[in-house]
């Protein structure tokens, strides 16, 4: 059965491209596989066989209806689109069954298969093992061809040919005209499986000769098809499996290549003046590559570098005999900004390893690699391993640096970088020299065709850019210095991105710099943190700052996006860090957005923040006296509640800065003032150049670009006009998240979504079924928990994308669920009393079910006064807790809840205090006023020094006591924050009730209000909802305060 309704275009095999790959699983433990190795497969290939493929597939996947096949197997089926739609036209197809048999517990487990084409398959079937224990093989059909994805058993590919059989038995059933391939790990060496007498008559195997599972080849092709005409199999390079890809018919998908212009970096291994290194191998191979896949077939590959032999055919070359990684490094520096190659192709450590100086050498490496980047932005590395050696010393030492190599090259990849693995693996000491460590001619051949291959990923992922000009001047090096406005977050374009372009316009060849690459990613979905015990050392402070976020999908590959912008970054910290950044990178131009952060957070008045950036002059100049300086003064923000210093301080900063700028120039280093709050619209009333009323969207980022570029114009001479903010500013894509789902647990109820790229935040909405009335919660990640709930509560949700003024999603569908928690209730006979500064809070032991794992009690305060204030929260093991560093006269909200070894429980509320008050007054004038026969409003006159109040009442039908003393009066430990309450339900009528009010400070409580008794209710009396809040309902003042700053810059 067909999975679409358009036909799939005829695909033999001598006109397909293909790659398997066991991948052993879909996480690598830093990344997804599925995003860091198989899109790159999928974009490289039409048709992607992989084994191992975890429990479901791509998780980013948009589920379709599953594909049930003419023999009534059941087929899941997906679309995948992982790359832009510039890359990616049209979403890839994802099938996926389920050959693992996970222990007996259903669908899950690594060893399934997964087919990925990039058009809807004519057909789709599963071939059923004849072994019992045996995988089943998972076919697609183009026209009159079918390629089948299969995986041997371990320990010999016991049932390979078997399964080989039934696949050409069951395609002969099908139709006589069809022709059959099957792909992937076979487990077997493809001499062993041929020489079996059950090898399919007539079937063809096509392997890439070399191993592709340590030292034995188990990856290949078999097929019925003969005619596969120049086509051939290929091992490309190894990712985090330890099984290598194969590829069949390698460069049909790869994009019309730019010209090349490849710079062979390293020691004597790549040439000298006495012998041909592999450079002429790979010159020839790359031209022979390009033959391939270019189009057009005449597109030059240029070598370049100070070095050659002078033999006919003998590229340039950047290296020389005996040359350590340091050495090569200091070469490259003046090597890369005057030729300028898209390509450096780089063999190093030969000689580190033969001194035996391996201590350190991978880190001297990726130094290199780093320096690369970053004196020619945007070139591909293809990073080789090293050859083998005679010495046992020196080989030891060589495998182990070319595992770091292997892993680094990984992490890189993960993280986005252009560094591509060039394994040198399939040499042998047969292909050395005879001084037993660099290659002879057989080595200097296997040594390009590894770099050939890893050039060939690089053009297939469309990672070459253009190249530049090499004049041999050094471009203008720029470093950006700021915080979150600077650095950006996911999905941003940033301001940044629109300088760049400024520059690129004006033909200005520049060089931004600096140890960052990428804007803050969103966050990633935790479980609720266990709170830390008061007086624990808080958890290891993050050792490097986030910026492995993406930039939007819109921003040109080669974008130099080099910078030292960090979010909550401050003047403050970086005078201390600008020495070492401009002594690394020598930037020529310093561009400066600091200052907020250290205003916002209190961390220095407009003295202390423009003392801060005149100390961050004074050091960058310190480690480079001829450094010039454009130094952007601080934007307004839409007011903060109890934030009406900001403005003020602000304004005065940005008015000191200007007058203070022109004495700190001198005959070497200039500093020019950036007008950056003169030309962003944002200010204490409005903020359209901003997404959350100071952060800027995608025009703020042309606004603050245009900032820089004046400057740069009219101080530095720099480009001929302005930027031009465009009439159409591109919109930030805001969908609503989708799928939703929910789960249940010990701790509660887990709401967790796909994320949405770019997204700066979600809101969940969420309640009681049948409340009917949503509280709303604000998220950064994309996930919510609710722990404050009761075994048997069945709650409802919807979420949606919230990006601030940029938009906000439709809700998504509502889902919903039953909680069941195993947490402990919250302790009872809870007592707070204010202090001086502070609060004391005692509770008794929590009793009742699961209160066996107690490990701690959390207590929470949460200040009522100031707007935007967040949950403050200690643990401790004992039954009583001394809060400190409250402010005086603020009122604040106390709870206290139980954490078991399944999570916190629901907390319970204790009586708020007034911090620094003692004894409140009784409040005064109380009036009460019946509503109808059962329904009174009470309102009385309160007290700042109140917490709270309490509502006494008294039945005067009561015989019991005196009205005048207060005995026969009744109150429970309903607190109210305000100066008035309604009541309901008091039978058989108001007028037989008396009411009186007390305040209250923690444990603290005032003598009785005046008390007064009810009047009848007049005939057009009106009943308001009473305020008593839902029995058992969850403390809902501290679901909705929020958990981090509100409106504070990053």
């Amino acid at each position: 059965m067909a999975p679409g309704a358009s036909p799939a275009a005829a695909a033999p095999l001598r006109e397909t491209s293909i790659i398997t790959n066991n991948i052993q699983g879909e996480g690598d433990g830093t990344a997804s596989k599925w995003s860091s190795q198989v899109q790159g497969y999928a974009r490289s290939a039409e048709i992607v066989l992989i084994q191992e493929a975890g429990p479901q597939g791509p998780s980013h996947a948009t589920q379709q209806p599953d594909v049930t096949t003419a023999d009534g197997d059941t087929v899941r089926h997906s679309t995948w689109q992982p790359l832009t739609s510039r890359l990616q036209p049209s979403p890839y197809h994802v099938f996926f069954i389920q050959t693992d048999d996970n222990g007996g517990r259903g669908q899950g487990g690594r060893v399934n298969l997964a087919t990925i084409t990039h058009d809807q398959p004519d057909e789709v079937r599963v071939v059923t093992n004849p072994l019992e224990r045996g995988r089943a093989a998972l076919g697609v059909r183009f026209g009159d061809d079918w390629y089948f994805n299969v995986h041997g058993l371990s320990g010999g590919g016991g049932d390979s040919n078997t399964l080989l059989t039934a696949i050409r038995d069951s395609v002969r059933s099908w139709g006589a005209q069809y022709r059959w391939t099957a792909g992937g790990d076979f487990n077997v060496d493809p001499r062993t499986l041929q020489r079996r007498g059950t090898f399919p008559i007539g079937a063809r195997v096509y392997n890439s000769g070399l191993p592709t599972h340590e030292r034995n080849e188990l990856d290949y092709f078999v097929s019925s098809d003969g005619n596969a005409g120049d086509a051939t199999a290929s091992r490309m390079n190894a990712g985090s499996s330890d099984h290598y890809p194969v590829w069949w018919n390698g460069m049909r998908a790869a994009a019309e290549p730019p010209e090349l212009k490849v710079m062979p970096l390293g020691d004597s291994t790549i040439g000298t003046a006495e012998k041909i290194g592999y450079g002429a191998t790979l010159a020839g191979s790359l031209l022979a590559l390009i033959s391939i896949v270019s189009k057009k077939r005449d597109v030059p590959v240029d070598f370049v570098g100070s070095g050659s032999t002078g033999q006919k055919g003998d590229p340039s070359y950047e290296g020389a005999p005996g040359e350590q990684i340091s050495a090569i490094a200091k070469r490259s520096t003046t090597a890369l900004p005057k030729y300028r190659p898209n390509i450096v192709t780089l063999q190093a450590g030969t000689y580190d390893m033969r001194d035996g100086k391996q201590d350190g050498a991978a880190q001297r490496l990726k130094d290199l690699v780093d320096q690369i980047e970053k004196d020619n932005p945007g070139t591909v590395v293809a990073l080789a391993t090293l050859g083998p050696a005679t010495d046992p010393a020196v080989q030891d030492r060589i495998t182990a640096y070319n595992a770091e190599i292997r892993k680094m090259v990984d992490a890189w990849q993960s993280a986005g970088r252009h560094v591509v693995l060039a394994d040198t693996d399939a040499m042998t000491t047969e292909d050395l020299s005879g001084d037993g460590l660099t290659p002879n001619d057989s080595g200097n051949k296997k040594i390009a065709e590894a770099f050939q291959d890893a050039i060939r990923w690089a053009l297939v992922m469309d990672w070459v850019p253009e190249p530049r000009a090499g004049d041999g001047k050094a471009p203008l090096k720029v470093m950006v210095v700021g915080d979150s406005m600077s650095q950006g977050y996911e999905g941003d374009w940033t301001w940044r991105y629109r300088l760049w372009e400024w520059f690129k316009k004006e033909h200005i060849d520049v060089e931004f710099v600096g140890p960052y690459q990428g804007t803050r990613p969103q966050e990633s979905p935790k479980p609720p943190p266990v709170p830390p015990l008061q007086g624990e050392a808080p958890p290891p402070a993050q050792s490097a700052p986030v910026t492995s976020g993406a930039y939007a999908p819109g921003v040109a590959k080669d974008f130099d996006s080099h910078h030292f912008s960090v979010w909550g970054r401050q003047a403050a910290q970086d005078k201390t860090l600008i020495a070492e950044q401009v002594a690394k990178y020598q930037p020529d131009l310093l561009l400066v957005g600091l200052g907020f952060n250290d205003m916002g957070w209190f961390v220095s008045g407009p003295e202390g923040t423009l003392d801060s950036m005149r100390t961050l002059v004074d050091q960058a100049r310190a480690a480079k006296p001829d450094l010039n300086f454009a130094l952007a003064n601080v934007p307004q923000r839409t007011s903060i509640g109890g934030r009406d210093d900001l403005p003020v301080n602000t304004t005065k900063y940005n008015s000191m800065l200007a007058a203070a700028i022109p004495s700190w120039n001198n005959d070497k280093s200039r500093v020019a003032l950036v007008d950056w709050a003169g030309n962003y619209s944002c200010d204490t009333h409005d903020c359209p150049a901003g997404y959350d009323g100071l952060h800027p969207n995608a025009l703020g980022e042309y606004q603050i670009a245009q900032a820089f570029v004046r400057t740069l114009h009219n101080s530095y001479g720099l480009g001929s006009e302005l930027i031009d903010i465009p009439t159409h500013i591109p919109n930030r894509p805001t969908p609503a998240p989708d799928p939703v789902e929910i789960g249940t647990g010990p701790s509660g109820i887990t709401l967790t979504w796909e994320p949405v790229f770019g997204a700066h935040g979600y809101t969940v909405r969420h309640r009681i079924k049948g409340s009917g009335t949503w509280d709303e919660t604000p998220v950064k990640a994309a996930r919510f928990d609710t722990t404050w709930t009761l075994d048997g509560w069945e709650w409802e949700y919807q979420v949606r994308t919230d990006n601030g003024e940029d938009g906000k999603s439709e809700w998504s569908h509502t889902v919903g669920g039953v909680a069941h928690p195993k947490t402990a209730a919250a302790p009872k006979g809870i007592v707070t009393r204010a202090t001086a500064t502070g609060v004391d809070v005692s509770w008794d032991a929590a009793t009742g079910p699961y209160t066996d794992t107690i490990d701690r009690y959390e207590i929470t305060t949460w200040d009522r006064d100031t707007p935007g204030a967040f949950l403050n929260s200690t643990a401790v093991r004992g039954n009583s807790v001394h809060i400190d560093g409250l402010k005086p006269a603020h009122h604040y909200l106390v709870a206290v809840a139980t954490w078991n070894a399944a999570g916190g429980g629901m907390p319970g509320v204790a009586r708020s205090v007034t911090v620094g008050a003692g004894t409140p007054p009784a409040p005064t004038g109380l009036k009460v006023t019946s509503t109808d026969a059962t329904t009174v409003q009470l309102s009385w006159n309160g007290s700042l020094w109140a917490a709270g109040y309490r509502v006494w009442i008294r039945n005067v039908n009561d015989d019991s006591g005196s009205k005048h003393d207060g005995s026969g009066f009744k109150a429970d430990e309903y607190i109210t924050n305000e100066t008035s309450r309604g009541i309901a339900f008091l039978v058989p009528g108001v007028w037989n009730y008396e009411f009186c009010v007390t305040a209250i400070n923690g444990e603290a409580e005032s003598g009785k209000s005046n008390c007064v008794i009810a009047p009848k209710p007049s005939a057009t009396a009106q009943t308001p909802a009473p305020t008593d809040p839902k029995k058992g309902a969850p403390p809902s003042a501290l679901i909705q305060a929020p958990r981090a700053l509100v409106g504070a810059a990053g």
